[in-house]
């Protein structure tokens, strides 16, 4: 009753043994580049927003809306800290928000785009939209498994690194 488990079980440790460890797999690669950027992205907000109008919205010192990219805007939204500026995030339909009266102009906007929005929005990395300026640029290198969404695995190799971009939004232009 025991013998027959106890065999299969010993067999497939004595193979990891010899093998040099548990299996690799993309399953287990680190995956929390989102995350990291955007506990970055509130540390580096006091700067970005130094370049900005100030709110005339008392206790919010900015927006921030995400285009195309679901993690990006979870994080951003969860996240809490005393320390940074005051915001909302907000999930962008598209660049239709750029036109007047899409968003709150009493307070510096701020888009943040990623790979996907790059790919849906190709204008953003070769002729961004004249109300938008780049803040800044964080390098992103999603996991074997996230990109594996998106190409054949013959071609992780050869996959560039991505960027996390934060504009400002400017309404005047």
């Amino acid at each position: 009753r025991y013998g027959i488990p106890f065999v299969l079980f010993s067999c497939g440790l004595a193979g990891m043994v010899l093998r040099g460890g548990p299996p690799t797999t993309v399953a287990w690669q680190d995956r929390s580049g989102l995350r990291n950027i955007s506990q970055q992205l509130r540390g580096d907000l006091h700067d970005q927003l130094a370049q900005l109008p100030p709110s005339q919205v008392p206790q919010l010192d900015c927006l921030i809306y995400v285009l195309a990219e679901p993690g990006m805007y979870y994080h951003l939204s969860a996240a809490t800290s005393p320390a940074a500026p005051s915001y909302i995030a907000q999930p962008a339909g598209g660049l239709s928000l750029l036109t007047s009266g899409q968003s709150d102009r009493r307070l510096p906007n701020l888009l943040v785009t990623g790979p996907h929005a790059h790919r849906d929005a190709p204008e953003l990395l070769t002729q961004p939209p004249s109300q938008l300026e780049l803040l800044a640029e964080y390098p992103y290198r999603p996991s074997d498994l996230v990109q594996l969404d998106d190409m054949c695995p013959d071609a992780l190799a050869n996959a560039a690194d991505e960027a996390i971009r934060v504009w400002a939004i400017h309404f005047d232009r």
